[in-house]
């Protein structure tokens, strides 16, 4: 464009040249226009590749500076990749080897619970279960309404669950039937079993405790560890006389085995004590239930 106009510029001042003193005055006005607008065309179209080159240079040093920017990010990246790969690396050398699965929680290696789930088909409740040793349990309190009483039954209208996944509370003898198909209730060499699995007693309570629904201990957190995934939660009881008790402070379970006409074996955990202790009631206590599958 800026060419053809620069010529068309050239041929109109060599015309010019030409025109006499006496020459067509009319004539000569139409050739200074038809020259003074090829001359704002040649303005027009290098003011407009001016502009251009300009946005272009613009848009150049840009797209640099971008680049630059995102350079910088990916090189950041990879030097925290770099670190973070040698931390896992670290972190997973120092991992027990023994076919079971670990994971860091609070900067400590422990074992990694991944629950399956039960659907009892008597009500569509589901249950999470656990694997411990050999054994399979139930990692959450039995909660068929077909008999028991959920904690303060009687004394407050519409009771439900203390908390959530507390379940109901059981009489020795309406324990023996509340398992669903292809589960029961424990015996006392089961429950055994498993705590030895666990490292025994002592310390055992802590390690099946859930971490959360258990009362402080004079300022001192009574909640477990959990390290199992068995989730013992502090639903309770309800006594003889059909009182209730000890909510947030303990958590007591039926066995199959009884030592007495009367009276039954049953574990029982505490708030205040990290071990799982082994005692018998009256049979016409209610306390919670864990199944096992058969």
């Amino acid at each position: 464009m800026k060419f053809q106009a620069l010529a068309s510029i050239q041929t109109g001042v060599s015309m010019f040249s030409r025109v006499r003193k006496d020459a067509d005055l009319e004539k000569t006005k139409q050739m200074v226009n038809l020259l003074l607008g090829d001359i704002e065309a040649l303005f027009a179209s290098v003011r407009s590749q001016i502009s251009e080159n300009a946005k272009a240079i613009e848009k150049s040093k840009e797209g640099h500076i971008a680049f630059g920017i995102q350079t910088n990010k990916l090189n950041e990246l990879k030097a925290a990749v770099a670190a973070n790969t040698a931390n896992i690396a670290t972190k997973i050398g120092e991992a027990p080897i023994d076919g079971r699965i670990y994971g860091r929680r609070n900067g400590v290696w422990q074992l990694l619970i991944i629950p399956d789930v039960f659907i009892d088909p008597r009500d569509e409740k589901i249950y999470r279960t656990v694997e411990i040793g050999n054994q399979t349990w139930m990692a959450e309190n039995l909660n068929w309404a077909g008999a028991g009483v959920y904690y303060g039954s009687g004394t407050t209208p519409g009771v439900r669950e203390p908390f959530p996944k507390a379940g109901r509370l059981y009489t020795w003898e309406e324990a023996q039937t509340v398992a669903p198909q292809g589960w029961h209730l424990p015996t006392d060499a089961e429950w055994t079993t498993m705590t030895n699995f666990i490292g025994g007693t002592t310390g055992g309570g802590f390690k099946l405790k859930a971490t959360t629904s258990w009362n402080n201990n004079n300022g001192a957190s009574g909640n477990g560890i959990d390290s199992f995934g068995f989730s013992v939660l502090a639903a309770g009881n309800r006594y003889i006389d059909s009182t209730f008790g000890d909510v947030g402070n303990s958590g007591l379970f039926w066995t199959a085995t009884a030592n007495t006409a009367s009276n039954a074996l049953y574990r029982h955990f505490l708030h205040n004590n990290v071990d799982l202790a082994r005692y018998n009631a009256d049979k016409a206590h209610s306390f919670s239930v864990r199944c096992v599958k058969d």
